[in-house]
C-alpha cells in the first residue's frame, strides 16, 4: 500500500498538557495503520562568528541559544539571516521567548525575490541576563519546499574603554566596524532657567559613522543601537544637540560606530553653548501703520527664536486675535513653531508647541485673547 506522513510543531510557550487527535479520513473498508511519535527538540547552541546553515520545513520553528560572558562591557547582540531561500522567516531574540514585551523581532525576506542579509541588533541597555534565546520561524507557504538560510550570531563589545574629549576636540581613526565611547562632563544650574545647550559634531568624509548620545544613567550603560537619547546615522557631518531644557548635570556618553569594513578617520568635537536671548518682535494693530517685516537669513538646519508680548489693551475683547506669520523666499524651507508662555520647538525634542507648520514657504497662526497666556 501507499504511505504518507505529516508533522506538526508546538511551541515551547504552549501550556501543558497537550492533546493529539488522529482521524482516519479514508472512505475505504480497510483499516488505516499509523505510528505516532512525540519528539522534544532541544535548543541548539550558537557560536559567535560561526555561520549556521539551516534547512527547515515551512511553518516550522527552530530555537537557538547563546551565552554572554560575565564582565562583557557594553555588549551589542547582532543576529543575521542571509542566503534565505523560500522565506519569509521571523527572527526573534529574548531572554524569555514567552514574554513578547521583552522580545526583539525582525521579519526577513518579506519583500519576496532574493533578499539580502537581514540583521537584528540589540543594544546593551536591553541586556540584563547572560543567556539569550533565538527563535527563527518560517512563515513560508506549506508547499513542500524547504526554508533554507544561514544564521550568524555575534556579540560586539561596543566599548572596553571610555575616552575623554581633550580640549573639546579629538582626531582619531576607527577600524572596520569598530565602536568607541567618549565622555563629556556637563555642569549646569539645575535651579535656574535653561541657559546651556550641548552641541556634538562628528565629521568623517565617507559618511560611515553613526553617533549615539545619552546621559549617564549607569556608568556601563553606553549608548548604542536602541539605547540613546539622540542619534545621527551615516552622515559626513553628524550634528546632535541636547537642548537647554533637557540638559542635566551629568556625564554624557557619545558612542561612535564605524559602519564600513575599512579604517576611517574622524574628528569629534563638542561645545557647551549659552542659549541666545530670544529676539523681540513688535506687534502692530491691524488699523495701525504696519512695521516692515523683519528680514532675516537662516543657514541650513539652523534655528532662530523670537518672543513677543501682547498687552491687554491690544486685545480688547475675547474674540480679538493676533496673527503670527512667517514667509520665506524659498519653497518648503521652513519649520515654524508657536507656544505660549515657554519656548516653542520641535515636539521630537524637549520643547513643545501648540502650533507647528513644517516644510512650508509661509506659515500663519491666530492666537485669540480668550485662550489666555498672551506671552508667546
Amino acid at each position: 500500500g501507499t504511505t504518507s506522513s505529516c508533522a506538526a510543531q508546538l511551541g515551547a510557550c504552549v501550556p501543558s498538557p497537550g492533546f493529539l487527535s488522529v482521524r482516519a479520513s479514508s472512505a475505504g473498508a480497510d483499516p488505516v495503520f499509523f505510528n505516532v511519535s512525540l519528539v522534544v527538540d532541544a535548543e541548539k547552541p550558537l557560536t559567535a562568528k560561526t555561520p549556521e546553515r539551516v534547512s527547515m520545513s515551512p511553518q516550522f520553528t527552530n530555537i537557538y541559544s547563546f551565552e554572554i560572558p560575565d564582565g562583557t562591557k557594553g555588549p551589542l547582540i547582532s543576529l543575521t539571516v542571509s542566503n534565505l531561500k523560500n522565506g519569509p522567516v521571523v527572527l526573534t531574540a529574548s531572554e524569555d521567548l514567552c514574554d513578547p514585551i521583552d522580545s526583539f523581532s525582525a521579519t526577513c525576506g518579506a519583500g519576496g525575490g532574493a533578499p539580502g542579509p537581514c540583521t537584528l541588533e540589540i543594544g546593551d541597555c536591553n541586556i540584563s541576563g547572560n543567556k539569550w534565546l533565538v527563535r527563527v520561524q518560517s512563515t513560508a507557504p506549506a508547499n513542500g519546499e524547504q526554508t533554507e538560510f544561514t544564521l550568524t550570531y555575534d556579540l560586539v563589545a561596543t566599548a572596553t574603554q571610555v575616552y575623554e574629549v581633550t580640549g573639546g576636540a579629538v582626531n582619531n581613526t576607527l577600524s572596520a566596524y569598530q565602536w568607541r565611547v567618549y565622555q563629556i562632563p556637563v555642569e549646569v544650574d539645575a535651579d535656574g532657567p535653561p541657559t546651556t545647550q550641548l552641541d556634538v559634531i562628528a565629521q568623517q568624509q565617507a559618511g560611515a559613522i553613526d553617533v549615539y548620545i545619552q546621559s549617564a544613567h549607569d556608568a556601563s550603560d553606553y549608548p548604542s543601537i536602541g539605547c540613546y537619547q539622540l542619534r545621527a546615522l551615516g552622515c559626513r557631518n553628524c550634528k546632535a544637540k541636547v537642548d537647554a531644557c533637557c540638559i542635566q548635570n551629568s556625564t554624557y556618553y557619545v558612542t561612535l560606530r564605524n559602519t564600513l569594513n575599512r579604517t576611517v578617520p574622524y574628528t569629534l568635537k563638542y561645545t557647551l553653548d549659552a542659549v541666545a536671548e530670544y529676539a523681540a518682535l513688535n506687534v502692530t494693530r491691524a488699523n495701525d501703520t504696519a512695521a516692515a517685516p523683519l528680514a532675516l537669513t537662516a543657514q541650513p538646519t539652523t534655528a532662530a527664536e523670537f518672543r513677543f508680548e501682547l498687552e491687554p489693551s491690544m486685545l480688547p475683547d475675547p474674540f480679538s486675535y493676533v496673527v503670527a506669520s512667517v514667509a520665506s523666499t524659498d519653497p518648503a524651507a521652513l519649520d515654524v513653531y508657536v507656544q505660549r508662555v515657554s519656548a516653542a520647538g520641535d515636539t521630537n525634542k524637549c520643547f513643545t508647541s501648540e502650533y507647528a507648520c513644517r516644510s512650508a514657504s509661509e506659515c500663519a497662526y491666530a492666537l485669540y485673547a480668550c485662550d489666555g497666556g498672551l506671552t508667546v
